[in-house]
């Protein structure tokens, strides 16, 4: 039993570890800026170059799986927060 949670727990932290490292990856803070400079100058959508949009689109993607993980428990809630 011992071995058992041990191990959930280790698969967690490992878990959590790789999206943390992916999360703080160039690209995904690169999408997640271009998300906060559109919301404070309010450009649109439209306005966003193909680039941009793949790069928010990206990071996005990985915040949504995240999400995942978060309301499934594969992630402790604590270490999201």
């Amino acid at each position: 039993l011992y071995a058992f949670i041990h191990s959930r727990r280790k698969d967690k932290r490992d878990l959590f570890l790789r999206m943390h490292e992916q999360l703080v990856s160039p690209d995904k803070q690169r999408g997640r800026r271009l998300i906060y400079d559109m919301a404070a100058t309010g450009r649109s959508v439209d306005d966003l170059t193909a680039d941009e949009y793949e790069a928010i689109n990206n990071a996005l993607a990985y915040l949504d799986v995240l999400g995942v993980y978060y309301n499934n428990r594969y992630i402790r809630r604590e270490d999201v927060m």
